[in-house]
């Protein structure tokens, strides 16, 4: 199985889908990132013991089936690759279910206390590690061996407008962090937060931060920006995927403010949209996107 990149005439034309088709399928869309993407998958959302690990291992097949009659016709080649997007983020996040399952019975040799803030942290940077390696080996095994180095581009991740990433991205950065006490009494449960301990935290901090933000800008900006391109103009593709990203945030129980972060979230992920594409790179939303999670986990450990 290969993904050639889509040439000229076998892309889908924006000017040829009527809106209809576009609303229609970016409601598809919108459904198929929710369930491939959405709080089910990250657990804000349960499901019965039962059905949740048939969930995740069925979902990837059905859209590995999807995308392999999709290639067959070569001008379906942009919902190949859309499908065949949803394919990999779906067996990413179930290959770092079957990792953590692994570690989990591990335990009578080592375990991982993640009411600690080393161990929150490192959960999430082995989540990160995981899910971003196997977004990669899905997409190098995937592709002919003379397009293997487009997949980073494809995926953004490339210095792209390095400078203007990094002055953006920094400026978030530090935004976020000089206020994220004050943010986070107010919205994260923060009320005993002191600056003293913030520090006395920061290694633990910074690597949660910088793991969830280059593990989340890769799944919600990096594996689909380019993907939507051929059916929508950009603010309607980066509308759809910043629904996608909002969505995963619903039913947390970490901030006492549910709609407000709803909110934010998806405000966020449009900025992010727009970070990725003004820059050409994950750069700038990474380092963004970890400004905004120092808000969060600081709440989070206080109250660990």
């Amino acid at each position: 199985m290969s993904m050639n990149p889509p040439q000229s005439d076998e892309k889908v034309k924006k000017s040829r889908l009527k809106w209809y088709e576009q609303l229609g399928l970016f409601f598809l869309f919108s459904l198929c990132g929710i369930l491939a993407l959405g709080p089910i998958q990250w657990g804000n959302i349960t499901l019965p013991d039962p059905w949740i690990y048939p969930y995740k291992i069925v979902l990837p097949f059905v859209f590995l089936l999807i995308s392999l009659v999709l290639r067959r016709k070569t001008n379906l080649e942009p919902y190949f690759k859309i499908f065949f997007m949803f394919f990999t983020a779906t067996s990413a996040l179930l290959i770092v279910k079957l990792v953590f399952l692994l570690i989990n019975s591990l335990d009578a040799f080592f375990t991982i206390p993640t009411n600690t803030e080393w161990g929150f942290s490192t959960v999430k940077f082995i989540e990160m590690f995981v899910i971003v390696s196997s977004v990669i080996l899905i997409n190098l095994i995937a592709q002919r061996t003379e397009h293997k180095r487009k997949i980073f581009e494809e995926l953004y991740m490339k210095k792209g407008k390095l400078y203007l990433g990094l002055i953006i991205g920094f400026s978030g950065f530090f935004v976020f962090a000089i206020g994220a006490v004050f943010i986070a009494k107010y919205l994260f449960y923060g009320s005993a937060l002191t600056w003293s301990a913030v520090f006395t935290w920061l290694p633990w901090i910074l690597l949660f931060c910088f793991s969830n933000g280059i593990l989340e800008e890769v799944l919600y900006r990096g594996l689909f920006l380019t993907r939507y391109e051929p059916f929508f103009n950009f603010h309607v593709y980066n509308l759809l995927q910043a629904i996608i990203f909002a969505s995963i945030h619903i039913g947390v129980i970490y901030t006492s403010e549910s709609l407000m972060f709803l909110g934010i979230t998806f405000l966020l992920g449009l900025l992010f949209g727009l970070l990725t594409k003004k820059t050409d790179s994950l750069l700038a939303s990474i380092l963004f996107h970890a400004g905004t999670d120092f808000v969060v986990i600081i709440g989070i450990f206080v109250n660990l």
